[in-house]
């Protein structure tokens, strides 16, 4: 995954290169080193039986607390989408309470209760 060598380096021509940089760039810089290798030891993410279930009972009350008619985008949505609309922001969610999305995703739907 992340190679630790590198990362000594890294911090290393940092500490080296501190001395001649402002306090934003320093943070900017280590900021950067912080990121790069984060990112390169999180490139998977494991999906337990757990985490499915959850997924699955987050949808389920979800489903039950949709109020029709809602749209997407302006988009009326029909009654047979709702379930797969509810699934997919219940994976959505399930995503961004674990960190693994770099943005936190949603999806623009709206109801008649919450216009």
């Amino acid at each position: 995954m992340f190679n630790i060598e590198t990362i000594e380096q890294e911090l290393r021509q940092y500490i080296e290169d501190s001395a001649n940089l402002s306090r934003q760039d320093r943070y900017t810089y280590l900021k950067a080193i912080f990121d790069k290798h984060y990112a390169m030891e999180k490139t998977e993410h494991l999906l337990t039986m757990n985490d499915f279930q959850q997924i699955i009972s987050y949808a389920k009350s979800q489903f039950v607390n949709l109020t029709l008619p809602a749209t997407i985008s302006k988009r009326d949505v029909y009654p047979s989408e709702v379930p797969h609309i509810m699934m997919i922001e219940a994976v959505i969610s399930y995503l961004n309470r674990s960190k693994v999305l770099k943005k936190l995703v949603r999806i623009d739907y709206t109801t008649k209760t919450n216009k």
